[in-house]
């Protein structure tokens, strides 16, 4: 294979290209802004952004030039996006449907490891405050959609992530029967809300290149 690595970091570009660095592949790795666009013209079979678009600013540029850099049967890989409001925010209903079942959780799961309070509803933090996280969130499938052909599209995640990130999964424990019952309990909430119409905010999905 032909692989080339690219990223605003050089530090983690080289340690990536060295971890899957062997003689039958030929690899390079480019260092630079992904909000300038894509670093060279030449073509690909598929181009795979992880779990990244969610941090460019320059949506109609990039997503443009990724639909012009594929062969013709070529594929754009795009899993673990995140596509709910900007800032990484949950939807409305989202919020709502995820503070009925917060509500629920005994204070010791709702303890907050970040502001170190118990909480009574769900922060609505704007993750884009002082950096990119989710600057354009809100933007990214419409994107997606205008420039490239969908070819298999998954969304889940309404809300469930926001209540087992990083402020409240260390109050669980896998060993505790209570605390696996209130997990699968918010679970099942996230399972009923979308069957219900719930918007997700997270995108898996594959893209084919647009073109006569």
């Amino acid at each position: 294979m032909d692989l080339t690595l690219f990223d605003v970091s050089e530090p983690l570009i080289q340690r990536a290209a060295s971890r899957i660095n062997q003689p039958q592949h030929n690899i390079r790795y480019l260092v630079g802004d992904i909000n300038n666009g894509t670093p060279t013209n030449e073509t690909y079979d598929i181009i795979i952004c992880v779990s990244a678009l969610h941090h460019v600013v320059e949506l109609e540029l990039l997503i443009a030039q990724i639909n012009e850099r594929l062969e013709p049967d070529g594929q754009f890989w795009n899993p673990g996006e995140q596509i709910g409001r900007n800032g990484n925010r949950l939807w409305p209903e989202g919020l709502q449907a995820a503070n009925r079942a917060f509500e629920k959780l005994p204070e010791r799961l709702r303890f907050n490891s970040i502001t170190k309070k118990t909480d009574v509803e769900i922060p609505p933090d704007d993750f884009s405050v002082g950096c990119f996280e989710g600057i354009r969130s809100e933007s990214l499938e419409g994107m997606l959609n205008r420039f490239l052909l969908p070819s298999t599209v998954y969304k889940r995640n309404c809300f469930l992530w926001r209540l087992t990130d990083d402020a409240y999964c260390d109050n669980y424990s896998i060993a505790s029967e209570e605390d696996m019952r209130h997990l699968k309990e918010l679970v099942v909430a996230e399972a009923m809300h979308w069957l219900q119409g719930g918007r997700a905010t997270e995108l898996h999905a594959a893209y084919k290149r647009r073109q006569f």
